[in-house]
């Protein structure tokens, strides 16, 4: 499947005399316990990032602590002005997030585990969940959806902790992957304007994982540019149930889109901006064999004016694609 992801929106009436601006935008993947060779890719990439030379960096799945602090420490000197919020956590309002009955009995998801994916760990663990325990997790979302989107918060915890934690009458539980961070960080060479950065919330639009937006007003040669960064809801269509509030993964994506038009809108006052991050939607291209996803989300983009370096000009660039060693 070949997919141009959207990765930099530019709605720059920036100065024709000023020195080119070099944005980059990546997902680095670090989700340990759903993507591959956490462990082994997590150092090339941070050395990658550095030998990048961009002028701004918006980074997406940067998503623990750890990491977070590894990577600003290694970007201190060439980057001296960063954008990284706090992790806040989330949690179910109701305790215990599921019932006995919701996880156990014929059928069930505890079932599958236990039949499917025993003896399994990490990535695989996930894997054999998503795929060969599908339909117990389908029919858990219709009984519970709390509980289903709650199990599934769970993503890297050993599989008798995250029962358990389900279970528990004390405690609440996460209800977004990797304790409610939103992975991201933004980076930039050029200072930040005093009082002009911060995060626009998305977790009344997010599911599974929380979704934020990151901006700042950089100054550079004594102008300024309006600079986002962020992660959107991803098609997970083929993976996870929706147990969220809208009527599944693209509807959610389109109000995260719709809202954070209007949000950049107040916040840029005007500014030329460049909104960069991992947007999951893209045009549909048939003579470039790229596949429309999310379409709607960028055209409402699209209809603000915004122009897409990917996929504007004469021969659409794919990003997400069968020919990236990545994938």
């Amino acid at each position: 499947m070949n997919r141009c992801l959207l990765l930099i929106f530019l709605c720059l009436a920036f100065f024709a005399d000023a020195q080119a601006l070099e944005l980059l935008t990546y997902n680095l993947g670090l989700a340990n316990g759903f993507v591959d060779n956490y462990e082994e890719r997590r150092l090339p990439l941070f050395q990658q990032i550095k030998n990048s030379n961009a002028d701004v960096l918006c980074l997406q799945e940067l998503w623990a602590e750890e990491d977070r602090q590894a990577l600003s420490l290694e970007l201190a000197t060439l980057y001296p002005h960063h954008l990284l919020t706090p992790i806040e956590r989330i949690t179910s309002d109701r305790s215990p997030a599921c019932q006995y009955s919701n996880l156990f009995g014929e059928g069930s998801i505890v079932t599958c585990m236990r039949s499917r994916c025993d003896g399994k760990s990490g990535r695989d663990f996930t894997a054999c969940i998503i795929g060969d325990c599908k339909l117990p997790l389908e029919s858990l979302k219709v009984r519970n959806p709390h509980c289903a989107s709650a199990l599934m918060a769970q993503v890297g915890t050993h599989p008798l902790v995250a029962i358990l934690k389900l279970l528990l009458p004390f405690g609440k539980i996460d209800l977004y992957i990797y304790g409610g961070s939103n992975g991201l960080a933004l980076f930039s060479k050029y200072p930040i304007k005093i009082g002009s950065s911060g995060m626009v919330s998305l977790r009344d639009y997010s599911t599974l994982s929380r979704r934020d937006f990151l901006y700042s007003v950089l100054e550079i040669e004594g102008k300024e540019l309006f600079v986002g960064c962020t992660h959107l809801t991803a098609n997970l269509t083929d993976s996870a149930p929706y147990a969220g509030k809208f009527t599944g993964w693209e509807q959610e994506n389109l109000k995260q889109s719709e809202y954070l038009l209007t949000k950049i809108e107040e916040l840029s006052q005007g500014r030329p901006q460049a909104i960069m991050g991992d947007f999951n939607f893209s045009p549909g291209v048939p003579n470039q064999g790229i596949e429309a996803n999310f379409e709607k989300s960028f055209l409402a983009f699209k209809a603000k004016g915004y122009v897409d370096p990917m996929s504007d000009g004469a021969k659409p660039s794919c990003t997400f694609c069968k020919s990236n060693s990545l994938n």
